[in-house]
């Protein structure tokens, strides 16, 4: 495996101290890695056997200290790998935030503020720019991303492959400010390329600078390293490189809040996304339905479809149909715990929309074709059926069929959340199309 995953991107290595819940200390000297995989390790070497016992029945644990350098370092909600009292006393550790110089956030910046993010997974993209609340954009890919792609998927492991900057005017309160706003939109970004790639982006590492006088430079203000979700990746992506920058800056303008809070585009997406990342085709149609149900419950929540009647009419319907079936059911001389469980089924699931209609609402909300896919929408409620209560499809072509079909409807759905109206390449049809030709009028 090349060095680009091997060598630590970032090590830090410093004096620390874990402060107990009886208020007492821990110390010791740490080394903690980050390394192209996106994995962050550290060990801490303390005092003596005492000083490992007392650590080793933590849940967890954090460091505060200063690295060689002279920043403060946090390291936190430290989990233990392993723990050696022999010689060593040494504790391996894994932390989920590591952070440098965080009293510098109280800050308000005086000069021109650089923003910089290392990203997992990006694939190679082309020329790729947005504009955001903070200021431009840019996605760049790391020296030997190529490399990288091809370690990606052959060993199937994630990798640090790209950044993102946006250069800030320095017109905020302070840097804390200035960090959660930079966060939220670039989180928010990561689900648009996301998509594009049918990849889960996420964030390394995150850092604030600050230009040097009149030169070109900037110097770190502060500094974090994530734990970064990943997930399997995979080369499935809705654009390729040469199209990236045109999907990518389209697709981002129509996102917002409204198909965040209303529609719950990023919960579906991650599922959308798993469902390509499973290996097994039964877990990949599973994770694709659950994507599916958070969007129908999502829609009907926002739009108080998911009853048929509402409360009060239906309460008088089912007091009605309770009535009749007792009445019915005594003359038919049926025993009251046969008479009591049948009655238990006259609960609000009566009043609720079939499945099968949920989505065929969702689908014509969104004006959303799919008689092009090769199937119906019983085909997906049926296989569903079969997987949840035998746990296998025997028929395979048929599983990848009604499959493909499905992660497309639901590709179609988010392009439409989007506003997208450009070129996408579909997975059905294997071609690449304008998606107005599957839309409804």
């Amino acid at each position: 495996m090349p060095d680009f995953f091997m060598d630590p991107r970032i090590e830090i290595t410093g004096h620390g101290e874990i402060k107990l819940e009886d208020d007492s200390t821990v110390n010791g000297e740490f080394v903690i890695r980050q390394y192209g995989t996106g994995i962050t390790q550290g060990e801490l070497k303390v005092e003596d056997y005492a000083a490992c016992m007392k650590i080793r029945n933590l849940e967890s644990f954090t460091i505060t200290g200063t690295e060689e350098g002279g920043s403060q370092i946090i390291a936190e909600k430290c989990f233990i790998e392993k723990v050696d009292m022999g010689e060593n006393n040494l504790v391996t550790f894994n932390p989920n935030k590591v952070i440098y110089d965080k009293e510098n956030l109280e800050s308000k910046p005086e000069e021109k503020i650089l923003l910089q993010f290392a990203l997992m997974n990006v694939h190679q993209t082309f020329r790729v720019t947005a504009e955001s609340e903070l200021g431009t954009l840019y996605l760049n890919q790391f020296k030997g991303i190529e490399e990288a792609e091809e370690t990606i998927k052959t060993h199937n492991i994630s990798a640090i492959t790209s950044s993102i900057s946006i250069e800030v005017a320095s017109d905020y309160e302070n840097l804390e400010e200035l960090r959660k706003k930079g966060l939220d939109i670039v989180y928010d970004f990561l689900k648009i390329t996301s998509l594009a790639q049918t990849t889960w982006h996420s964030i390394a590492s995150f850092g604030i600078y600050k230009k040097k006088d009149e030169s070109d430079g900037y110097s770190r203000v502060y500094f974090e390293i994530l734990s970064p979700k990943t997930k399997s990746p995979r080369l499935f992506g809705i654009t390729n490189q040469a199209h990236s920058s045109q999907f990518i800056s389209n697709a981002w303008k129509g996102h917002s809040k409204e198909i965040e809070e209303d529609y719950g585009f990023t919960f579906a997406l991650e599922w959308y996304i798993d469902s390509w990342s499973a290996f097994v085709l039964e877990s990949k149609y599973l994770s694709a339905t659950t994507c599916m149900e958070l969007l129908i419950e999502k829609f009907h929540n926002k739009n108080n479809t998911e009853f048929i009647l509402d409360e009060n009419k239906f309460s008088e319907f089912r007091e009605s149909i309770r009535e009749y079936a007792k009445d019915k059911l005594t003359k038919m001389e049926i025993e009251k715990p046969i008479r009591g469980a049948i009655y238990e089924n006259f609960n609000e699931g009566l009043n609720r929309r079939a499945y099968r209609t949920k989505i065929e609402m969702l689908i014509d909300f969104w004006k959303i074709k799919y008689d092009d896919l090769g199937i119906e929408l019983k085909d997906i409620i049926r296989i569903r059926n079969e997987i949840i209560h035998k746990g296998r499809y025997e028929d395979n072509d048929d599983l990848l069929r009604v499959f493909s079909g499905l992660v497309t409807i639901i590709l179609r759905i988010f392009l439409a959340m989007l506003k997208y109206d450009g070129l996408y390449f579909d997975f059905v049809r294997q071609d690449w199309i304008k998606f107005e030709e599957v839309r409804t009028s």
